[in-house]
């Protein structure tokens, strides 16, 4: 979602950066040249010509939606967050009768543990048996 519009890509993230960038590529492409075409026009409209005839009332118009455009600026900014952040008390996380289990390979039975501030734990096992999947 950008600029409100939503742009939908199909693939995964590296094809959403390659298509995103080749959006705004194309977009900036344009604006370039909405900008000669502005400058021509603005120009144009600094002669003030004297007839006005309906070629020059549409050519006003036009001139009119191509200004829009471009003083549409594209505003980009970083945002960047930096939280400090203390946490009150001990306890991290608690943990109350906690079963899992793939098809008929129990993993946790029952499980209960309180983890505490500075804690660690390990997950421990043979290779195969479902560490990283857990």
């Amino acid at each position: 979602m950008e600029d409100e519009k939503i742009y939908v890509y199909k693939g995964d993230y590296d094809y959403f950066l390659e298509q995103k960038s080749l959006r705004q590529e194309v977009q900036a492409s344009e604006m370039q040249k909405d900008k000669n075409i502005f400058r021509k026009e603005l120009e144009w409209m600094r002669k003030q010509p004297k007839a006005r005839t309906t070629k020059s009332k549409s050519r006003q118009d036009a001139f009119a939606d191509i200004e829009e455009r471009v003083s549409q600026r594209k505003e980009e900014t970083d945002v960047s967050l930096q939280v400090k952040m203390t946490r009150l008390g001990g306890k991290v996380l608690e943990m109350k009768k906690i079963y899992k289990s793939y098809g008929d390979k129990v993993i946790l039975k029952g499980f209960d543990h309180t983890f505490k501030k500075g804690e660690r734990i390990g997950i421990v096992g043979k290779n195969g048996i479902g560490k990283s999947t857990f």
